[in-house]
């Protein structure tokens, strides 16, 4: 079986790479954009030993939406599929997220949208993301 906080770290020390980001392994008590967080979604066992395993999460990005427009523009960089501010680009990088898996089965943007949460507007991406360890 795996290590699940090891992917959790994994996942963090690859967003960590993405400039002025903060990366937290699980809901934050209070949001601080931008900032992206994990919420575990499952698993399930690929071998009949289940000696390899899919793990599935949701992993949140948040940003301000000061302006819809500005909020929107800054979330499209972290939706590219390359550049620096890429969430893909950083997870894909590393995709044995430092050694703490065998790979990344699924990423695929969920969706993408404006929320409140604790009374504050936020816009959010919110990606699947499912790991083989």
């Amino acid at each position: 079986m795996a290590d699940v906080p090891a992917i959790v770290a994994g996942i963090q020390t690859r967003l960590a790479t993405i400039t002025d980001l903060r990366a937290s392994d699980t809901w934050p008590e209070k949001v601080n954009p931008p900032q992206a967080w994990l919420r575990p979604d499952g698993s399930r066992p690929l071998s009949m030993n289940r000696s390899l395993m899919a793990y599935r999460f949701e992993l949140w990005l948040a940003v301000n939406p000061a302006s819809f427009r500005t909020a929107q523009d800054s979330i499209n960089e972290y939706i590219s599929s390359e550049g620096a501010r890429s969430v893909e680009a950083a997870l894909f990088a590393d995709d044995t997220l430092d050694g703490s898996a065998s790979g990344i089965l699924q990423f695929d943007l969920d969706r993408y949208q404006l929320v409140e949460i604790d009374a504050v507007k936020l816009m959010v991406a919110v990606w699947n993301l499912e790991v083989m360890a």
